[in-house]
C-alpha cells in the first residue's frame, strides 16, 4: 500500500486514561504503518465538570482542552487524541434523538464544533471512518469518508441497558459500507441488522511485546505471598463479585489481587477478607510486572447478558504474560478452544477448577512459555493489517490503493 491514508476512529474510550482498548491499539498500529490517524472519543460535557474529584473525568478534561488548541499536525504526532466538548451527554441527548432524530451529543452543539476542528486538522474527508461507538451517529453529517466501517466491540444495548442504542446502531449501519465484530455473537447480531453488507470477525488482540516482558516485582507484592491469582480490568456489573468472594473464602491460602477502577464493591470485599488485595487502577505501562509476578489470571464474568458478546482483551494479555486463565465459560470462549483457558460454569465450579489448577502448577504441568506462544499470533499489528485490508476492499471504495 503506497498511498498514505487518512483514518478516523470514533470510539467510546479516550486515549490516556486507565483503560487501553482496541481502538487505541489499532490507531497506533495503523499510524505505525505510516498513515495519518485521528482518534475521537465520547465527548466530555458540563456534567463531567460537576464531578471535579473524578480522576478519569479530570484526565478527559485536560485532553479535551489540549486537543481544542491543536491546529497543525507534524509527522510523528499521530494518532491524534481528540476528546470533543459537547453540552449534552448521551443520557440526555437520547431524549432529543427519540423525538427529533438528531443526536445533539455530536451535532450541532459541540464546542468548538467538531466539524471546524476536523477541518482544521484536514480530516473532513478521510479515506476510512471506523465507528466503534454507536452514539457517534450523526458524525457522518459533517465527515465525508470514502469508506465507513461500523466496528462493534460489544452487544451495546445489553451492556448499557439502553434500548435507544439499537436505534442509533440501525442508523449507523445504514451509512456503513462494512461491518466488523470482535466476537461471533456480535457479528451475528450485526448480520441480523443488515445481512447484505460485507462483515468480518476480528477478535481483540494483544500488545504482545508489552505483556511478554518481565519487570521487577511490584512493591505491593512483597507482602502478598504465593500463590497469587490476579484480575486486571473493569469492576462493574459484568464482573462476578460473588464468585470472587466465594473463591477467597473457600481457598484461604490463595491470594487474590484485583487491579482496576472500583465503585467501592471490591474495596469492601478486601476489607472483609485478608486474602483479597485491591490495588486500584495501575498505569498500563506497569501491568506486565503485576501479571508476570502472578501465577494465575482470573476472568470472573457475571451472568450479565453483555458478557455473551465479550471478546476480552485481557484473555491474550494474560496469555502473553504466560498465565493460565480461569474464566467463566461463554459460547464465544468455548468456540476459541484456547488450551490456556480453564473454564467454569458457576461459582462452586470455580473453586474446584482453581484447586485443580493449583495442583497442576505445583506439579510443574503449566508451561508459561507455551502459553505465551498461544498469544503471539494475536498481535494488534496483524489485526490492524486485517482491518485495513477488509476496509479497502469494500464495494464502495472508489479507488484501489
Amino acid at each position: 500500500m503506497d498511498k498514505k491514508l487518512k483514518v478516523v476512529f470514533a470510539s467510546h474510550t479516550f486515549i490516556g486514561g486507565p483503560f487501553v482498548v482496541g481502538s487505541h491499539h489499532l490507531a497506533r498500529e495503523i499510524s505505525n504503518l505510516g498513515h495519518e490517524v485521528l482518534h475521537i472519543s465520547t465527548p466530555i460535557t458540563p456534567f463531567h465538570y460537576l464531578s471535579s474529584n473524578n480522576q478519569i473525568n479530570n484526565l478527559r478534561k485536560k485532553i479535551s482542552r489540549e486537543a481544542s488548541r491543536v491546529s497543525t499536525v507534524e509527522i510523528g504526532d499521530f494518532p491524534i487524541n481528540y476528546v470533543p466538548f459537547s453540552f449534552f451527554p448521551w443520557k440526555i441527548a437520547r431524549t432529543f434523538y427519540r423525538q427529533f432524530g438528531i443526536n445533539f451529543m455530536v451535532n450541532p452543539v459541540s464546542i468548538p464544533s467538531m466539524r471546524k476542528h476536523l477541518k482544521r486538522l484536514s480530516f473532513l474527508q478521510p479515506d476510512i471512518l471506523f465507528i466503534d461507538q454507536p452514539t457517534f451517529q450523526g458524525i457522518e453529517s459533517f465527515i465525508s469518508p470514502k469508506v465507513t466501517v461500523y466496528r462493534a466491540t460489544d452487544l451495546y444495548k445489553e451492556m448499557t441497558g439502553d434500548p435507544m442504542i439499537s436505534k442509533v446502531e440501525e442508523e449507523v449501519i445504514k451509512g456503513a459500507d462494512g461491518l466488523v465484530g470482535t466476537s461471533e455473537p456480535v457479528v451475528e447480531y450485526l448480520k441480523n441488522m443488515n445481512h447484505t453488507l460485507p462483515n468480518l470477525l476480528i477478535e481483540n488482540g494483544v500488545d504482545y511485546e508489552h505483556f511478554a516482558k518481565s519487570g521487577p516485582e511490584p512493591d505491593e507484592y512483597k507482602s502478598i505471598p504465593f500463590p497469587r491469582a490476579v484480575y486486571v480490568g473493569a469492576l462493574d456489573d459484568r464482573f462476578d463479585f460473588g464468585a470472587l468472594e466465594l473463591l477467597a473464602r473457600q481457598i484461604s491460602d490463595l491470594q487474590v489481587v484485583v487491579i482496576g477502577p472500583d465503585d467501592g464493591r471490591c474495596e469492601r470485599l478486601a476489607q472483609q477478607l485478608t486474602n483479597i488485595h485491591f490495588l486500584g487502577p495501575k498505569p498500563y505501562s506497569d501491568l506486565p510486572s503485576y501479571l508476570n509476578h502472578s501465577q494465575i489470571a482470573l476472568l470472573p464474568l457475571s451472568d450479565h447478558e453483555a458478557n455473551r458478546g465479550r471478546s476480552p482483551m485481557k484473555l491474550y494479555e494474560y496469555a502473553a504474560s504466560g498465565l493460565p486463565v480461569i474464566v467463566k465459560e461463554t459460547p464465544e470462549l468455548q468456540r476459541r478452544k484456547e488450551k490456556f483457558t480453564y473454564m467454569y460454569r458457576d461459582p462452586e465450579s470455580l473453586v474446584s477448577v482453581m484447586n485443580r489448577l493449583l495442583i497442576e502448577i505445583s506439579e510443574n504441568k503449566v508451561k508459561r512459555e507455551e502459553i505465551q506462544e498461544s498469544a503471539r499470533s494475536q498481535s494488534w499489528k496483524s489485526k490492524a493489517s486485517q482491518l485495513l485490508e477488509f476496509s479497502l476492499d469494500l464495494p464502495k471504495k472508489v479507488k484501489k490503493y
